[in-house]
């Protein structure tokens, strides 16, 4: 028996720890851990991402969320996540979101530029205008951040300053369609017409199914009296986007003018009933 007792004591016996010897277990055991949050994060980011592509933005917002509770340093989650909240128009969330990001990386230019969409998003036009500035400083190679300002400065109708900002998107991206028609449509409000007309034209033969475009060339023909060239271009606009409202109300007005008072009607009517 006493040689029975002996094995189970020796058995159950454990061997005590240096504290040494302690720390690097603790160590590894908060390795591990820590790369299985950095592992859940990566999933959970990419989820994101994937959801992100097919525009379920909500989905890819919840899941950039689960990516930051694993690794609230993840510096793309929250990008993502916060270019996610703007494309749903969750413009508070999305300052919120993008202002811990620019706390985690100061010198972020996308980061600013993003917050300025969701701060213009909530008219709150100064603070817009103070991240375009810094999005711009950090990164002047961005022709988005120019554009942006360029639009923020036409809603505040000062068009001669979002001439200059179109005009330097332009400069680093000729390809920038928009950016050739709101140039062309803060002309237009100044009442430089001819201006105007060679822009849109530009953007309308880099891509020719612009309904927008074809709509605002009929409209600045128009106010320069040119009646038929007008009436044709609210027809290819039509031709183009069958149901862009505006483009009938406008033919409508025409044809008001013109005298043709059963065209207007019907115009107007099929205006109405896509509005």
């Amino acid at each position: 028996m006493g040689l029975l007792c002996f094995f189970l004591n020796a058995s159950a016996q454990v061997e005590e720890l240096t504290l040494d010897e302690q720390v690097y277990l603790d160590s590894i055991t908060a390795l591990n851990l820590e790369n299985e949050a950095t592992a859940n994060s990566q999933e959970a980011y990419n989820r994101g991402i994937a959801l992100f592509q097919k525009k379920d933005f909500k989905g890819a917002i919840s899941a950039f969320e689960t990516s930051i509770k694993y690794d609230e340093n993840f510096t793309a989650a929250h990008y993502n996540k916060g270019v996610a909240e703007n494309e749903i128009q969750k413009f508070g969330d999305a300052v919120k979101t993008l202002t811990d990001l620019i706390e985690l990386k100061p010198t972020y230019s996308k980061a600013y530029f993003q917050r300025g969409r969701a701060h213009q998003g909530k008219n709150d036009f100064l603070n817009a205008e103070i991240d375009y500035e810094k999005a711009i400083e950090l990164d002047v190679s961005n022709p988005k951040a120019y554009y942006n300002y360029g639009t923020l400065k036409f809603l505040q109708q000062d068009y001669k300053e979002a001439i200059q900002f179109f005009s330097k998107t332009i400069d680093l991206d000729t390809e920038f369609i928009n950016a050739y028609n709101d140039r062309g449509s803060a002309h237009r409000m100044l009442g430089q017409y001819a201006k105007a007309i060679a822009d849109y034209e530009i953007a309308i033969r880099k891509n020719p199914n612009l309904a927008f475009v074809l709509n605002n060339i009929g409209t600045t023909k128009a106010k320069l009296g040119n009646y038929e060239d007008a009436l044709a271009s609210y027809n290819r606009a039509i031709s183009v986007d069958a149901k862009f409202h505006l483009a009938y109300n406008n033919r409508g007005v025409l044809q008001m003018e013109k005298g043709r008072l059963n065209d207007a009607e019907s115009d107007f009517k099929k205006a109405l009933d896509l509005e």
